[in-house]
């Protein structure tokens, strides 16, 4: 069982032997696990779809390393969805699976929403890079405090400009590197915002 851990690493296989429904049940009440990591185990769509239902019950999961896998467009899109409404994980990573658009939009609409979720590794598909410098962006946004702009109650709308600049020293770190930035300071150091058009 998982109670009582807070790391799982399942070594890499090549191959499965794991009971993915048993670890997903166990995140739906496990209150201590926040790292879970499956690399190249072979996992597909439904034990995807089972993590995903795990997520939406669970606030404590920090990381969800699924990289190298066979997880297509329907279960990065049940991730995705499980993503939008939950408070973690903060790091998914799901480099190495063979999802395409679909998905990717899926994430960047999850990054977008979800402001915990400040590490997504994406698909790394040159076809889908148009999204994926979105998501960096949106992760970005997220790295550097989109929490306030959420609790406009609680914190002025003046510390936007901060939070732009937070951003932009972060478009260098992990994740992001491949997208410097999306703001730039003008003469009078105020961080100027450009523009970014979703796409459909």
């Amino acid at each position: 069982m998982l109670i009582g851990y807070q790391n799982l690493w399942q070594p890499n296989h090549n191959g499965t032997n794991i009971d993915v429904s048993e670890i997903a049940i166990a995140l739906t009440t496990n209150k201590q696990l926040t790292t879970l990591k499956l690399p190249r185990n072979e996992l597909g769509d439904f034990d995807a779809s089972l993590f995903a239902v795990a997520l939406s019950e669970n606030s404590t999961l920090e990381t969800l390393d699924l990289r190298e896998n066979d997880i297509r467009n329907n279960g990065v899109i049940a991730l995705a969805e499980a993503a939008t409404i939950s408070k973690g994980p903060g790091q998914m990573h799901l480099r190495g699976n063979p999802f395409g658009r679909p998905a990717s939009l899926a994430l960047l609409e999850a990054v977008s929403k979800n402001y915990h979720l400040r590490y997504l590794w994406d698909n790394g598909r040159d076809e889908d890079e148009a999204i994926n410098s979105q998501i960096r962006y949106q992760m970005a946004l997220n790295l550097g405090g989109r929490k306030l702009l959420l609790e406009v109650d609680r914190h002025p709308l003046g510390l936007w400009p901060l939070v732009l600049e937070k951003q932009t020293r972060l478009g260098g770190t992990e994740g992001n590197r491949r997208d410097a930035s999306s703001t730039r300071p003008n003469k009078r150091g105020y961080a100027q915002h450009r523009r970014l058009v979703l796409l459909p």
